[in-house]
């Protein structure tokens, strides 16, 4: 409980930043930041690209992620309460939220208000986003509006809530 008080004012400041309002908006953000954070108990990706292979395509392996530099996939590893992860976008989070998130991308997962802002961000930006751009235009939203979860899951776990793939968790 001392962990949701922490942080409820963030989460409110966020979802209402970002117009998330509605009913099954709000319950589909919330349910998806508790998975995806562990209860907003794992705000940075457990990082082993021995266990989990598919981390080792972090360092330059996925264009689309943005990571130019050997090292940069454990750098911009997935953090905050959506695990936004690679260095596009967090330069891309941090500009649209006015913080430097690529040049100090543990605030993401160290502050709440930076974990959940940069939530926000995904949830109205970040899927269907293209390397270089700030925002894709398209939010999660109306996805969560119509019911169709498993298209907001594919969102946050795929970038593109019409994905093919199973996502985590399901």
């Amino acid at each position: 409980l001392e962990r949701a008080n922490l942080f409820l004012p963030h989460i409110n400041d966020a979802m209402s930043r970002a117009g998330i309002v509605t009913p099954l908006a709000v319950a589909a953000f919330l349910a998806n930041v508790a998975l995806e954070s562990g209860q907003l108990s794992l705000l940075a990706e457990i990082w082993d690209p021995v266990k989990v292979p598919d981390q080792a395509q972090y360092e330059t392996g996925r264009p689309r992620l943005g990571n130019t530099h050997q090292g940069d996939g454990y750098k911009y590893r997935g953090r905050g309460a959506l695990q936004i992860t690679g260095r596009g976008a967090y330069k891309a989070a941090g500009e649209v939220i006015g913080m430097d998130i690529e040049g100090n991308p543990d605030i993401v997962s160290s502050d709440p208000s930076s974990a959940m802002l940069t939530a926000a961000w995904y949830w109205m930006c970040g899927a269907l986003r293209q390397p270089g751009q700030r925002c894709s235009g398209k939010s999660l939203t109306p996805y969560a509006e119509a019911g169709n979860f498993l298209a907001v899951v594919r969102g946050i776990n795929f970038g593109n809530p019409e994905a093919k793939g199973t996502p985590n968790g399901m």
